[in-house]
């Protein structure tokens, strides 16, 4: 129980975790200059050469005319060109400036300690300016891309992610939310595909890849492993589709990201998951949910945030990089032991030094802790200054250590 009780203590001293004006055409006006009229220049002149003279300023009239023509003509394109340009200029200056703003208010949406879902006055504000993204330019891959966004994983918007596709297939968002309206329909297939596509983009780095693996293998032995943004729930789901784990059950992942859509509640719903009746996902969400569905064994990414966390402190105990949910802890500090030493590759506290790895070292934490105050009431002297020498690492590794004095 006294372990159980440190844990609790330490967990909120060095948990980390982790958004066209269309300018009347103006018409030229041929200004045709009144050209003086051959007979009043000529019949005045009586000589013998007078039908030869006659004759050349006709000519010489007409060839002027055509030059002058031309050079209308020249001055007519010209101008086009110059209002299209300028057109295609306040166009693309139009779709920045709002792109900018809609960006700004996801920014702030996706970044909320407390709730997944935007407020609801972010939520119009995303809805408007996404409107006129559409207005502006329907055919941009930000338009498309932002238009499906701003659905929240809808999938009756999944044909702007196409269309954007179809204009930028590699685009990080694209590639980002086909796989996200993949898992959501079920498709595993198009999901792997462009899980791995990221990945050979390095959109999925190895140290997200790694640490994905780490995620699943920490949440062997659960039926559910709940995810928050996209290092866990696309990690994992990675290593998940790649194999790269060695659970003997089968894991499902529920992401609170995903969670917005309406359809991905429903196949939740199908595979035998309670949820609550606020379709908000917050705080008081992800509670209701594990209360309910307390019976799926259920794990929680350690890089879920620390408001969603702490109403559930009780029941939670450590293993690997994962929460475990019970009424009372179920592993043997063999099994925990067993977890660290044998099942995770922990790749990224010595085999990275990139942010990102230093960021996902902190989340190994909670579990060093838990051994380490295990060994030392269990007088395992070795064990014990190893985990501490262990700690100081991955603490000075992810920044803690200017931050807050000792354990």
């Amino acid at each position: 129980m006294k372990y159980f009780l440190f844990f609790l203590i330490s967990l909120t001293n060095f948990f980390l975790f982790s958004q066209n004006e269309n300018p009347s055409n103006s018409k030229i006006e041929l200004q045709n200059n009144a050209v003086p009229s051959v007979n009043g220049t000529f019949n005045s002149v009586h000589n013998s050469n007078a039908n030869y003279l006659w004759s050349q300023p006709v000519a010489t009239d007409s060839v002027q005319f055509k030059n002058d023509a031309k050079v209308i003509k020249a001055k007519q394109n010209k101008d086009q060109a110059t209002r299209k340009s300028e057109n295609t200029e306040k166009k693309s200056s139009q779709l920045n400036s709002t792109y900018s703003n809609y960006s700004s208010v996801q920014k702030k949406a996706k970044t909320q300690s407390t709730q997944r879902s935007p407020t609801e006055e972010q939520q119009l504000q995303i809805n408007q300016l996404a409107e006129d993204m559409i207005t502006i330019d329907p055919n941009s891959v930000e338009t498309n891309i932002s238009y499906y966004e701003a659905g929240n994983y809808d999938v009756k918007r999944s044909s702007y992610i196409d269309n954007a596709a179809k204009i930028f297939p590699n685009h990080p968002d694209v590639l980002k939310y086909k796989v996200a309206n993949a898992i959501i329909i079920q498709d595993s297939a198009e999901a792997k595909v462009n899980l791995n596509a990221m990945a050979a983009q390095q959109l999925l780095s190895p140290e997200i890849q790694l640490y994905g693996q780490d995620i699943v293998q920490s949440a062997c032995g659960n039926s559910t492993l709940i995810t928050h943004g996209f290092i866990d729930n696309y990690g994992a789901t990675f290593s998940q589709f790649n194999n790269m784990a060695t659970c003997d059950n089968e894991l499902t992942i529920v992401s609170l990201d995903f969670l917005q859509s309406e359809t991905y509640r429903e196949v939740l719903k199908q595979k035998g998951y309670e949820l609550p009746a606020n379709d908000k996902v917050d705080v008081a969400y992800l509670k209701d949910f594990c209360e309910k569905n307390e019976a799926k064994k259920i794990a929680l990414s350690m890089t879920i945030p620390r408001p969603y966390l702490e109403p559930l402190v009780p029941k939670l105990s450590p293993v690997g990089i994962v929460f475990e949910y019970r009424a009372s802890p179920e592993r043997t500090f063999n099994e925990v032991e067993y977890c660290w030493n044998e099942k995770l590759n922990k790749k990224n506290l010595r085999g990275y030094s990139s942010p990102t790895s230093s960021t996902l070292s902190a989340n190994y934490l909670p579990s060093m802790f838990f051994l380490l105050n295990y060994y030392r009431d269990t007088g395992q002297l070795k064990k014990q200054a190893e985990m501490e020498s262990e700690i100081q690492y991955v603490k000075q590794k992810a920044g803690l250590l200017q931050k807050k004095k000792g354990y």
